[in-house]
């Protein structure tokens, strides 16, 4: 892991979904990049989809890069419910940086539990942490297109390393599919995993 990078937060007063912007890691990677970890939390009472963190970063002389947008590992966020995010933006003298909530209420679209089995962690040999394991489906109905996402965490807490993928396709009641999920390795205690499935 690279080393800690020391940035101004810049306080976000534009309207935006009931979210709060949790960051955990600010660092310099060994490419030289800026990359940012934390997590998006739901403070509102609907779902949200299409969560993620609109950013911008400022240099000493107040020009910057972007905005841009990321999205969480999470294709819905849940009231309570907080799902992780990473981001890398190339070197420069920044000075300051600012995060703005993105989502929007889902609209037909509805997220229903997915169960995770045979759950397995590994290196892979090329700079990652390999999980691989079943989405199992225990609903009564059938479940489109299940993701997992995943992070590592350090002993201190914090985010790490973010990760996601999707299972494309089906799942009928009571059936299984397997995931396969890579997050770049850094030092890590333990892991966490975030399932979901859609149901129209």
């Amino acid at each position: 892991m690279g080393p800690s990078l020391e940035l101004t937060r810049i306080p976000d007063t534009d309207p935006g979904p009931p979210f709060t912007i949790l960051v955990d890691t600010l660092r310099i990677e060994e490419n030289g990049n800026y990359k940012v970890l934390g997590a998006v939390r739901n403070d509102g009472s609907e779902i949200y989809e299409g969560v993620g963190v609109h950013a911008s970063f400022l240099d000493d002389e107040g020009w910057g890069y972007g905005p841009f947008d990321v999205y969480c590992a999470c294709p819905f966020l849940e009231p309570g419910a907080q799902c992780p995010f990473s981001l890398e933006v190339a070197p420069k003298r920044y000075v300051a940086y600012h995060l703005h909530p993105l989502g929007h209420p889902v609209e037909h679209r509805r997220p229903v539990p997915v169960v995770l089995s045979g759950v397995v962690a590994s290196k892979d040999g090329i700079g990652n942490v390999r999980i691989t394991g079943a989405v199992v489906n225990e609903n009564a109905f059938t479940v489109k297109n299940p993701s997992v996402g995943g992070a590592l965490i350090d002993a201190s807490g914090r985010i790490v390393s973010v990760g996601s993928t999707t299972v494309l396709g089906d799942v009928e009641p009571g059936a299984s599919v397997p995931f396969d999920l890579r997050i770049e390795y850094e030092p890590y205690v333990r892991y966490q995993l975030y399932a979901q499935g859609t149901r129209e």
